[in-house]
Formats: C-alpha cells, sequence, structure tokens
C-alpha cells in the first residue's frame, strides 16, 4: 500500500459506538476506532460498499480485511496524527435517509490536513459510511 493510499484511506473515518445517531456521530466513531486501530469498530461504521472501498484501495494481504487495512492504517499513524484525527471537527448534513459529513483529516506524519467528505445512509435506524471518498484516481491506480 502506497503512502498516498494510506493517507486517503485514513481520511476516512469514523468509528466507536454502535448506532450512530447521526452522520457526524458515525464519522466521528469511524475516527476515533481508525485512531485506534480497532478495525471491528471502525468496519461496522461502514456499510458492504465502503468496507470493499477501503479494501480496494490498498495492495496486499491486508487487501482481503476491512479490520484488517485499518489496523495497517493505525500502525501508519504516529501519535499526533491520531490525536489530529480524533480532534477533527465533523459538519454534517442530512436529507431523509442520506446523508454528509464534511472535515479536515490529517494525511500522516505530520502531513497537511485534506479535506474529506464521506457519504453515509441510515440503515435500520443507524447511519452507515457508504462511501469514503476514494477514487482510483486518487489513489494512482490507472
Amino acid at each position: 500500500m502506497t503512502a498516498c493510499a494510506l493517507a486517503l484511506a485514513a481520511a476516512p473515518s469514523a468509528c466507536g459506538d454502535d448506532g450512530a445517531s447521526s452522520p457526524a456521530d458515525a464519522v466521528r466513531a469511524y475516527n476515533n476506532a481508525l485512531a485506534d486501530g480497532n478495525g471491528d469498530k471502525a468496519c461496522a461504521q461502514l456499510d458492504p460498499a465502503a468496507q470493499k472501498e477501503l479494501q480496494d484501495s490498498t495492495q496486499g494481504a491486508a487487501r482481503g480485511s476491512c479490520k484488517k487495512v485499518i489496523e495497517l492504517i493505525a500502525a501508519f499513524y504516529d501519535d499526533a496524527t491520531k490525536d489530529r484525527l480524533r480532534a477533527a471537527k465533523v459538519a454534517a448534513s442530512e436529507q431523509g435517509d442520506r446523508g454528509s459529513a464534511r472535515f479536515s483529516s490529517p494525511t500522516g506524519l505530520g502531513g497537511p490536513d485534506r479535506a474529506q467528505t464521506y457519504q453515509l445512509r441510515r440503515i435500520k435506524g443507524e447511519w452507515k459510511i457508504t462511501s469514503l471518498g476514494l477514487r482510483e484516481s486518487d489513489l494512482g491506480a490507472p
């Protein structure tokens, strides 16, 4: 996995409590779990499509598991970056069962923050991240 892909994958971030009551809560929960390296909690904030998007952003053995990708990203981040991720201010909006959340995400190892937007959907009463905004062009793929 390239440093760029790691940074972009981590900018996705929202994990923590199960059952996020708002799009912003889901993103904060994901960010916290990512910073903690808690793949179970982080991946619980993602719907299957977002999990696949995250896995597709990596290379190698980690690609087969959302949890392993989260653990790999967390290992890549230094403590200061993890703290910035946990402290990120999230602005979110809801339109029925759809939502979006925007925040500035650290790119890792003291890099500059990057604007990040996630798409979300309320599924069975809980907000889940449906897209981390990772595109092949961002990841250097052909």
